[in-house]
């Protein structure tokens, strides 16, 4: 059994798989890819990811993408201890809260972490290494190094303040230390990473 993670610290996506990782106890190779280089657009890694994002999960010889999709099958694969709850009906409770990371929760995210902090990260050496990597790139970063007052900004706030409102129905309807109730679930693990990113922000 090999597992190699290519990922990148700051990725919400990826630190929702490296924390599945460290509830499962399980090691793997790391390999950090410098999203600012574009590493991630470079051929070898494009042949595991054609999207060109990470996370990356490599298992002996199978491939996978999407941090959503990773940590069901780290679960499913590695069995203890379950990250997914026994009953259905709370199975599904989970389920509801990792779609919506995919759906909405990730581009809200995006767009408050760049315009209030990454942008400041970039410079102007970095441009055109990034538009390469991502046409169009320069266009959407501009909007984003205006801060607050970026279009986007006002509708992404709203976005995450439902989420923390949604964590709070779903804390108090359960009665439980947990999104599902008793048990500590993929749920959880998904949240967490943006949890800790909305507080380092704002």
């Amino acid at each position: 059994m090999a597992l190699t993670l290519y990922h990148n610290d700051m990725s919400v996506c990826a630190q929702k798989v490296r924390l599945c990782l460290a509830e499962k106890q399980l090691a793997y190779e790391d390999r950090h890819l410098n999203l600012r280089a574009g590493d991630q657009k470079r051929p070898e890694y494009l042949a595991l990811n054609p999207n060109g994002y990470v996370p990356t999960l490599v298992h002996d010889d199978f491939v996978l993408g999407e941090s959503t999709v990773i940590c069901e099958y780290i679960d499913d694969a590695f069995t203890a201890p379950p990250l997914k709850p026994a009953d259905p009906k709370e199975r599904a409770r989970m389920r509801g809260f990792t779609k919506f990371i995919d759906a909405a929760i990730f581009p809200a995210t995006a767009t408050v972490s760049m315009s209030i902090a990454f942008h400041h990260q970039f410079t102007p050496e970095m441009y055109d290494t990034m538009e390469k990597a991502r046409p169009g790139w320069l266009a959407n970063f501009r909007q984003l190094q205006k801060g607050t007052e970026n279009p986007a900004f006002p509708a992404a706030i709203r976005r995450l303040d439902k989420m923390i409102a949604d964590m709070e129905r779903a804390l108090a309807d359960h009665q439980g230390p947990w999104l599902v109730g008793e048990t500590y679930t993929l749920a959880d693990v998904a949240y967490a990473p943006y949890v800790t990113r909305l507080g380092s922000i704002i």
